[in-house]
């Protein structure tokens, strides 16, 4: 009897350290550039020719959502994606697309992203939508993420849980209404032409030192 009561204090221990995230991008999402809220899907057609057929294109290209995880004291990382055949990479995250059940990406019940090991931690772990441009080279099969074009404001790892949208993975009946659905966006401004013309003279400047050296 005590080894059955070890054995389950130790499932138990093992399960509620074992927590998923639900989370969605949809087309009530606004994005706000220079002060002007702006539809998402209306800012991201215009600059996709083939956002309605986004395969077309040699090499293809997408726009997709995933989820940064800032804060603990590491660096940077992104939440991986549960799928039918296991735990995913989330680093190119979720197509934006039109689905039967509508547009966005995790539409009708939500993204699956285990948080394990992320409710601790100094500074506090927070969560940051990206929304950006995704490439998918057809002869190799990898996709790659290009940009960020906009991002939401970070909510803490205690944020989410209070919400429920932070549950445990084995639960029976899991909170798919509990879903953490961003609406609001900031646009990530492209380096500017003074910018770029500024580093790369800056990296001409440098290869010439090292160039001097040897």
């Amino acid at each position: 009897m005590v080894a059955l009561v070890a054995v389950i204090l130790t499932a138990g221990v093992s399960f509620a350290e074992d927590q998923v995230l639900y989370w969605m991008v949809d087309e009530s999402a606004m994005i706000d550039v220079d002060g002007t809220s702006v539809a998402i899907k209306d800012y991201l057609d215009p600059s996709m020719p083939n956002s309605s057929s986004p395969y077309i294109a040699e090499p293809a290209t997408y726009y997709a959502a995933r989820i940064r995880v800032t804060g603990g004291g590491g660096e940077d990382a992104f939440l991986p994606l549960y799928s039918p055949g296991g735990t995913i990479d989330g680093s190119v995250g979720v197509e934006l697309w039109d689905s039967p059940s509508g547009w966005g990406a995790g539409i009708p019940t939500g993204n699956q992203s285990p948080v394990n090991g992320y409710s601790t931690g100094t500074p506090e772990y927070s969560f940051i939508v990206e929304i950006g441009n995704v490439s998918w080279d057809e002869s190799s099969g990898v996709a790659s993420w290009v940009e960020t074009v906009a991002e939401s404001a970070p909510a803490s790892y205690s944020s989410l849980y209070e919400a429920n949208y932070i549950a445990r993975n084995f639960d029976v009946n899991p909170p798919i209404t509990e879903i953490w659905t961003q609406t609001s966006f900031t646009a990530v401004p492209e380096p500017s032409s003074g910018l770029l013309l500024l580093v790369g003279g800056g990296l001409l400047l440098l290869r010439r030192r090292r160039a001097g050296v040897t």
